[in-house]
């Protein structure tokens, strides 16, 4: 059987070969961040396992960094993760126009380039595993996928991370959206930039096209990546235009280097969208699929992680992952049922350009409930804390009524209250 382009050892190269004849025990369509994450769980417990990924792009995502803060990482994950961070620091920053502050919180990221380089050597390590790029899968049904050539590959699981797809969905099925765009270089500096830390925020920027900030990633001692990003009504980004910005930016701090990658993206934030998708016997859906994603933040590592740890797990022991799945669903909908709303807030009742406002307040809380927020395991408590307070001049003119509603239902959707490291429980271990 012959269809589109293995990956080879070598990388970015690509050789015509012929798919092995064998029934998979894992097929995972798409290659993005989920894929990628399931992949390396499951083959860090199972290196035999016949595991093919299917990606209809030439080559291999390799222009995106992800990020995460220190709490989004369950500990039985770190042997498998750690070779593919990046970077990591101890603290971060935030500023506004009156406000800033210095957390004692741990950021991490994980660059693609350094990300798909051990996806690859993992799978080139092991005897039964592949990538098929090139490829587009026609169809998707429990233990088999249909690729547009006509090939069928049976598996006892199908791993579906379709994520483009997903992300218009996302929008459309949503009674409003709000949307995170960026654009972002990666310069090599003439000079060390002798930052220590990460700058998360930086809304001390004029503000344009909702809340607007700047974030900065002290990757090495000369590089940099700079972000500006906006969290905006429109989807619409003007790319010449925030690329610009970006090179102003950085002037004005005087760093001065060359241009190593570039890369942006715009991210559907929706203000109610509460569905996760379940999995069946012999199908999973993940990422944002699977609306796998933090709904205010557009971050999707954290999901990925888990979900990725108790597959990974539970294929490794010989179960199947559907049950620890659902319990982790369960809890996941219900942080997703608190958190959404608060979207609403943001782009409802905050005019576009106050909105850094209501981010000012959210980083004066304490630093756990910050790192609960970011983690998707928020309780009552801490969303009351992150909306406690007068309600600002600079809100539009929607009554505090529909404000305090709209906090109500969010309550009465939540109790009693899980956490997902409540949830998320695998034989003996808890994360």
């Amino acid at each position: 059987m012959t269809s589109g382009k293995i990956q080879s050892e070598q990388r970015q190269s690509v050789v015509s070969e012929t798919l092995p004849s064998w029934k998979w025990d894992v097929v995972i369509v798409g290659a993005g961040l989920a894929s990628g994450l399931t992949a390396l769980s499951i083959l860090a417990r199972t290196p035999d396992c016949k595991l093919l990924i299917v990606e209809r792009a030439s080559h291999l995502p390799r222009n995106h960094t992800w990020c995460f803060h220190g709490r989004d990482l369950p500990s039985t994950t770190l042997k498998w993760i750690q070779p593919v961070i990046s970077a990591e620091w101890s603290k971060y920053e935030v500023k506004f126009p009156d406000y800033y502050r210095l957390l004692d919180s741990r950021y991490a990221c994980i660059s693609g380039e350094r990300f798909y380089d051990h996806l690859e050597a993992m799978i080139s390590a092991s005897p039964h595993a592949r990538i098929l790029l090139d490829s587009t899968v026609q169809n998707i049904e429990p233990h088999q996928i249909t690729l547009s050539s006509g090939i069928v590959c049976h598996s006892d699981w199908v791993v579906s991370a379709r994520g483009s797809a997903a992300r218009a969905t996302s929008a459309q099925s949503a009674e409003k959206t709000g949307y995170q765009k960026f654009y972002g270089i990666e310069f090599e500096l003439d000079e060390p930039h002798q930052l220590t830390h990460p700058t998360v925020m930086d809304a001390e920027v004029p503000q344009d096209d909702g809340l607007r900030f700047f974030y900065v990633l002290p990757l090495t001692p000369t590089r940099l990546l700079v972000e500006d990003t906006y969290f905006s009504d429109s989807a619409y980004l003007n790319a010449s235009l925030v690329r610009e910005r970006v090179v102003s930016y950085a002037q004005a701090k005087q760093w001065s280097g060359t241009v190593v990658r570039e890369e942006q993206g715009v991210l559907p934030l929706p203000w109610l969208n509460y569905r996760v998708e379940p999995p069946q016997d012999g199908l999973i859906t993940i990422g944002y699929a699977a609306h796998h994603f933090h709904p205010i933040t557009g971050y999707s590592l954290p999901i990925a992680l888990r979900v990725a740890e108790i597959v990974g797990l539970e294929l490794s022991a010989g179960r199947s992952p559907v049950s620890k799945i659902n319990t982790y669903h369960r809890a996941l909908a219900r942080q997703l049922k608190m958190i959404t709303p608060l979207n609403r807030v943001l782009f409802g009742h905050y005019l576009p350009e106050e909105r850094w406002r209501l981010m000012r307040r959210f980083y004066r809380r304490r630093e756990d409930t910050i790192e609960r927020f970011y983690s998707l395991e928020l309780s009552l408590i801490d969303l009351f804390l992150i909306l406690a307070g007068p309600i600002p001049d600079s809100m539009r003119w929607w009554p505090r009524a529909r404000s305090e509603l709209l906090l109500a239902r969010s309550f009465r959707l939540n109790s009693p209250h899980q956490t997902l490291s409540e949830a998320h429980q695998v034989e003996g271990e808890t994360t």
